[in-house]
């Protein structure tokens, strides 16, 4: 999951030194919990719903992917779902987040409004829909955060 991999890389450079992979494992499978504790909580707390911006953007290779903003911020949160899921499958986290940060769920290619005319599918043209949603908006401080396939796909 890329989440636990940014957070771990800036513990890292916070000195924390993890010598065996078991110590990884551990504490990626924590920071996921937490996330999921902490989405919880926060909803909770925060029943209001902000408004969404649809919006769509042209791939690399000429596909339409269609994507929801929320909320603003410096830091940008980039949702992005599983394999035969579409955006929406966020739903339950997204408004918990958007009142501190903006956030973006994205329908890859092949799923709910996004185009499905790719010629050559595979992990790279997928992380190419989330590079297309991140040039458009300019974002520049992201945190990406998948489920399932939407963990490895924006490392294509």
């Amino acid at each position: 999951m890329i989440l636990p991999r940014i957070v771990i890389v800036h513990l890292r450079s916070q000195a924390l030194e993890l010598t065996h992979p078991l110590q990884s494992s551990i504490i990626r499978g924590l920071l996921c919990v937490s996330l999921v504790a902490l989405s919880s909580a926060v909803a909770m707390s925060q029943p209001a719903h902000v408004p969404v911006q649809t919006r769509s953007v042209v791939s690399s290779d000429g596909v339409r992917i269609v994507y929801d903003v929320r909320g603003s911020g410096d830091t940008t949160l980039v949702f992005v779902h599983c394999w035969a899921c579409n955006r929406f499958f966020w739903r339950d986290q997204v408004d918990a987040f958007s009142s501190r940060y903006r956030v973006v769920t994205l329908d890859l290619a092949g799923h709910g409004e996004s185009g499905k005319d790719r010629k050559h599918w595979s992990t790279l043209g997928l992380a190419s829909d989330v590079r297309a949603v991140v040039d458009d908006l300019n974002l520049q401080r992201i945190i990406l955060i998948g489920h399932s396939m939407g963990g490895p796909t924006p490392n294509g």
